[in-house]
């Protein structure tokens, strides 16, 4: 048994179910604002799961891969 298999939803379940909630709040909100209160919500729940060294690691790990994030328009 994989730990996977202790989940109700996929990944991609997940993923379409934030991009429609994305788009909700972009027909009110700046998308800067969003993207903000997106990322810092990611870093809370990083260090909220994680050890203090393993979520060093993770932020150094989004840092380093930063020019490799592509917009929603590619």
């Amino acid at each position: 048994m994989s730990l996977l298999d202790n989940y109700k939803h996929s990944t991609e379940d997940l993923y379409a179910k934030y991009l429609q909630f994305t788009g909700v709040m972009l027909e009110e909100y700046d998308a800067m604002e969003i993207a903000g209160i997106m990322a810092i919500q990611a870093l809370s729940l990083y260090r909220t799961c994680m050890s203090e060294e393993d979520y060093q690691r993770m932020v150094k790990s989004i840092y380093d891969q930063r020019d490799q994030v592509k917009t929603f328009n590619d």
